[in-house]
């Protein structure tokens, strides 16, 4: 079996920065690491340990604990607590051997730790091993970032592609309505027909379009928070009667309850959460299904929950149905698949006010997306 093409480029040596204070065992460990192949760089004190640390990020670091000054485990904290070192390999080599000096070392942060008098085919073997452990992180720190490089890009087309397309819907939207409006009554009632069934998908992508466009602002914080005060039983009961229509044209019921519930957050933001959580819950429901919409409180926070009676979703596809272009196994039947947009844009809503939101479902029992919001509400952004 062939090693993966990174993990080829992985070496067996490096730069190796030695610290101790005294020359001869500086120059012992220099001439046995250099024997191997390894650059050596020298430090005879804590302070130039951690400036030439800073300034060559070596490979490996092989640091005396006795030493005048700042000893090796305070050398080893700061190095751990510096970013541009934080990762790399630490051998404490000391004379020191008690299990004490040991749980010390290892609470500084060192990975190995190398007792004097030192063994020469030992410290080969440990410092091959931490350069070989040293390039798997720097491979797997490159990777890292070419990831977020590519989603980036794809982040970018994204939003340009949605943002070109919503110019062109938008005028298609208008010559449906313009159509309908001037040929209604000379139209046959299968013509009148395919114009609603064009206009209802030109709805559709025009609010993939939005979905994309909203997660895609979200992510990058352009999109601020409003906070004021609210009632969420008014909220809710304005976006029962704009989702009614949609609910209708499915055969579906929907029903509001509650008591008065005052919160803050954004009005706007929180009417879009629930507005796509009773679409979602209507697209699920049966037909002669009812979609109960109830305002509340859990634990003294203001809640909305969204009670569907739909086929229900499996616990191990709960939180994934809230992921970015999350789908389920396993879709309804004639009802076709979403972007998953809309529940990740939910999530990220009620995140940003600081808030929590989840659902509550087994197959064959329906299903309960709820949010809550914190009494405090959220700060503006």
């Amino acid at each position: 079996m062939n090693a993966p093409s990174g993990v080829e480029r992985i070496g067996t040596t490096g730069r190796i920065l030695v610290v101790d204070d005294q020359e001869s065992n500086r120059q012992l460990l220099r001439d046995l690491l250099e024997h191997d192949g390894h650059q050596v760089l020298e430090a005879a004190d804590g302070i130039t340990a951690l400036d030439m640390a800073a300034r060559i990020d070596p490979d490996v670091i092989l640091l005396d604990v006795s030493m005048p000054g700042l000893d090796g485990f305070e050398v080893c904290r700061r190095l751990r607590a510096s970013a541009g070192t934080q990762a790399t390999p630490i051998l404490l080599v000391t004379a020191l051997d008690q299990r004490e000096h040991r749980l010390q070392g290892v609470s500084a942060g060192a990975n190995d730790y190398l007792v004097k008098p030192i063994d020469s085919g030992e410290v080969a073997l440990r410092v091959r091993n931490a350069v070989q452990m040293r390039g798997m992180h720097r491979l797997v720190e490159e990777q890292y970032r070419t990831l977020q490089r590519v989603e980036q890009l794809r982040e970018n087309l994204v939003s340009m592609v949605a943002h070109d397309i919503r110019s062109p819907l938008t005028g298609l939207r208008g010559v449906f309505d313009l159509v309908q409006a001037s040929l209604a009554g000379q139209l046959s009632p299968t013509l009148l027909d395919m114009l609603a069934e064009g206009t209802r998908t030109v709805d559709r992508l025009a609010n993939l379009v939005s979905d994309m466009l909203d997660v895609s602002r979200m992510e990058s914080d352009a999109m601020p928070l409003h906070p004021r005060p609210l009632e969420l039983r008014h909220l809710v009961a304005d976006a029962v009667r704009m989702v009614t229509p949609h609910a209708a044209a499915h055969d579906v019921t929907l029903a509001a309850a509650g008591e008065t519930v005052e919160a803050v957050g954004d009005a706007g933001l929180i009417h879009r959460v629930v507005v796509n959580l009773i679409a979602n819950a209507i697209r699920f429901s049966p037909p002669r299904g009812v979609v109960t919409v109830q305002v509340g409180w859990h634990q003294g926070d203001p809640e909305v929950r969204v009670h569907d009676q739909g086929p229900g979703i499996p616990l191990d596809q709960h939180q994934r149905i809230f992921e970015k272009f999350g789908q389920l196994d396993g879709v309804v039947p004639d009802r076709g698949r979403t972007s998953g947009l809309g529940l990740t844009f939910c999530r990220m809503v009620i995140e940003r006010h600081r808030g929590a939101i989840g659902l509550d479902s087994a197959p064959g029992a329906g299903s309960i997306f709820w949010f809550r919001l914190p009494v405090t509400g959220a700060s503006p952004v």
